[in-house]
């Protein structure tokens, strides 16, 4: 499970770079947090079968976000922006997309080994809070939309401070995800 863990982190948390004339660099690659989610699943298929269906969707986001890494690490996506803005927004869209779908995947797959074994180890609070933090993405993504829209300061600032909610709702899911990973550590020490 800490393999789920620090991939759940790595695809949550975003930090980029700027690089070169028009390069971003993620300093936490998604790619590597989808490729140890990956790993995390075979490693807990027989705990749950729900484990085997967050492969799919976790191999395609490995291969979507290292494409998408590339395109903005060596400027192309400066390129695609001047051609159509809105093509930027649809493909940072798809990619907040895959990570809420693969972090739903995951918690849904923990919450069935949760019941199947009978232990508790507080997946409830962690698919609640889920919701919490779906609601501050689309809370983002529609103040970024609306900024590509208008473009004035106020948008602007709305854009950031909803980025800042986003932000904040990743990290209260993590520690909420961490207290379930050493619950479940704890069980399976016993």
């Amino acid at each position: 499970m800490f393999k789920l863990f620090i991939g759940t982190a790595l695809t949550l948390l975003n930090y980029d770079q700027a690089w070169g004339e028009n390069g971003v660099v993620g300093l936490i690659p998604h790619f590597i947090g989808f490729g140890l989610i990956l790993l995390g699943t075979r490693d807990l298929e027989k705990e749950s079968s729900y484990f085997d269906r967050i492969q799919l969707p976790a191999y395609v986001m490995v291969v979507y976000s290292l494409v998408y890494y590339l395109i903005k690490a060596f400027g192309l996506l400066a390129k695609i922006e001047d051609w159509n803005r809105f093509a930027v927004y649809m493909i940072d869209l798809a990619e907040a997309i895959g990570i809420l779908f693969v972090c739903y995947l995951v918690v849904f797959a923990i919450s069935n080994m949760e019941h199947k074994k009978r232990m508790d180890i507080g997946c409830k609070r962690l698919q609640k809070f889920w919701k919490v933090m779906t609601f501050g993405f689309i809370l983002y993504y529609i103040s970024y939309m609306t900024n590509l829209v208008s473009e004035n300061y106020a948008t602007v600032a709305i854009s950031l401070a909803m980025k800042g909610v986003e932000a904040l709702g990743a990290v209260i899911f993590l520690f909420l995800f961490y207290r379930v990973w050493a619950k479940y550590m704890e069980c399976t020490m016993q």
